[in-house]
């Protein structure tokens, strides 16, 4: 099994093509989103082996037996329903 790193954040670089309505959120809706992905990540990783664990510092960081790229693709859908962004962190 592999273990990947997140740190999951929110950045407002204003509208996108692929999102040309997208508003800036406030610091308590930022906040609600930062909570709601650690609480909803594990619905992404439902029926596989995963264990999924959150440090002091907001890092994510998920153990299973998914390859990387679909690992990655999981955490990214779960951030896009909620407005936002991570860092992958190697080597910590």
């Amino acid at each position: 099994m592999a273990e990947f790193k997140y740190k999951p954040y929110y950045a407002f670089n204003g509208a996108s093509r692929a999102d040309p309505f997208r508003d800036h959120l406030e610091k308590e809706e930022v906040e609600r989103n930062l909570r709601l992905f650690f609480d909803e990540i594990g619905y992404y990783f439902e029926g596989g082996q995963c264990m999924i664990e959150r440090d002091d510092d907001g890092v994510l960081s998920i153990t299973t037996d998914l390859a990387e790229p679909e690992c990655d693709e999981r955490v990214k859908r779960c951030l896009n329903g909620l407005d936002l962004f991570a860092t992958k962190i190697h080597g910590r």
